[in-house]
Formats: C-alpha cells, sequence, structure tokens
C-alpha cells in the first residue's frame, strides 16, 4: 500500500514519456512541482520500479544534506561541530518521519542548507564569486522546482531578516543581481512555461476548465493558505 501511494506520479511519466504533466491515476495533477517526481521516474528508468527505487532519490537526498549539515557546522565550530550537527540530524525524529511517504520536505531542506552555505560564503567575501552568486540562484530555482514558490520566499525571507538586522541590505547589491537572476530562470521557468502551455485554462461547454496557472499559484500559493482552497483541504 505504500509503495502503491507513492509510486504513481513517477511510475505514470514512465509510462506516459510526459514529463511536464504530472498525473496520479490518470488525471491531472497539477498542484506540485516536478523534482521529487522526475527523481523517482529516473530512478525507476535507471533500476526498474520497486519500492527500494522509489525511496532512492529520497535517501540521496538525506545523505546530502547531511554532508551539507556536516559542512556547515565545521564553518561555525570545527570539525567536531560538524560531525555532531550531522549526527544529531540524522537521529532526529523529522528525517525518519518525512522519508517514511513520498513527500519533498527532506529534499526542501538540502537545497534550503546550500543556500544557507552559498549566502555565507558571499558574506566572507569582499566582492562575493560568480560560483557562489551562481550556486545560490541555482539552488533556490531547484528549491522552486522542488516546492514550488516556497523555495523562494523562505531562503529570501530569512536572508532580507538577517541583512536588516545587521544592517547590511547593501550586501544584496553584490550578488550579481542580473547574471543570478538568469540563472534562476534558466533553471526553474522551462517547466513552468512548458506546463502552462500544455495546461491552458479551457471553456468548455460544461464551463470553464481552470489550467495550470490557476491550480499551481492561485490555488496552492494563494488560496491555499487562506482556507479557501478548492477542493477544501486541511
Amino acid at each position: 500500500p505504500t509503495l502503491a501511494r507513492d509510486h504513481r506520479q513517477g511510475r505514470e511519466m514512465v509510462l506516459r514519456h510526459d514529463w511536464v504533466t504530472l498525473y496520479t491515476d490518470g488525471i491531472r495533477y497539477l498542484e506540485k512541482a516536478p523534482l521529487m517526481y522526475w527523481a523517482v521516474a529516473a530512478s525507476y528508468k535507471v533500476f526498474g520500479i520497486s519500492e527500494w527505487s522509489t525511496r532512492f532519490p529520497l535517501m540521496l537526498g538525506v545523505l546530502a544534506l547531511l554532508l551539507v549539515t556536516y559542512y556547515l557546522g565545521s564553518m561555525a565550530y570545527g570539525e567536531r561541530g560538524g560531525l555532531y550537527a550531522a549526527v544529531v540530524l540524522a537521529t532526529s525524529l523529522g528525517p525518519y518521519m518525512f522519508t517514511r511517504f513520498q513527500i519533498p520536505d527532506v529534499i526542501v531542506g538540502l537545497w534550503m542548507a546550500l543556500s544557507a552555505l552559498f549566502f555565507l560564503k558571499s558574506l566572507q567575501q569582499e566582492t562575493p564569486s560568480r560560483l557562489v552568486c551562481w550556486g545560490f540562484a541555482a539552488t533556490c530555482a531547484l528549491n522552486v522546482l522542488t516546492k514550488s514558490l516556497i523555495g523562494l520566499v523562505f531562503p529570501f525571507g530569512a536572508i532580507l531578516l538577517y541583512l536588516i538586522l545587521t544592517k547590511n541590505l547593501r550586501h544584496i547589491l553584490k550578488l550579481r543581481l542580473i547574471s543570478s537572476t538568469i540563472v534562476f530562470l534558466v533553471i526553474a521557468a522551462p517547466w513552468h512555461i512548458l506546463a502552462a502551455v500544455r495546461n491552458p485554462t479551457q471553456v468548455t461547454a460544461a464551463g470553464t476548465v481552470k489550467g495550470f496557472l490557476w491550480f499551481y499559484f492561485v490555488n496552492e500559493q494563494f488560496l491555499r493558505y487562506i482556507g479557501k482552497r478548492a477542493p477544501p483541504g486541511y
């Protein structure tokens, strides 16, 4: 039952040869970002469809998150601090709970940790390098492809608050804004554009069928958080 719940979107990607529009049991699934399902579908292509291959991308995400946590801890408190930080995370309840079923929260945590790492590196450089600035932009873009606008709002909100508290807002201007924005759009924009083109709003005899842009941005990113989501959810 767990596998049947968790592998549907990735399995249908492989069977339909459609990596743009997500499906669940033959029904379009326009609410979520695709990166985690892409990873599962790629795992199926390489290893075949099984419970192990379903879990494999999340397992890699957890291992990568532990390594980034170790590195961040080492930057702040030395190698022993990094080791303890990684051990604490590895034995915490969250990673255990959020890898029992197929949700992207661990992967979101990985991109958040990496974006924090790149930002901290930028603070250490008089003129932040392209690698640091573009790395930050790329991790934000991957986060958007993992968890939609949360992937952009959360890191930018944390960084903006930090820069306000430290009275260092001018640091934003050092982050190579034009080229970093281009990097972000090159990674994040194509799927959103293709999904909108392939799933437009349609007016039929039975009424208006809302398309990708409404489901993904309005319904899931706005109405959901004010209790007006359709269909009503949690």
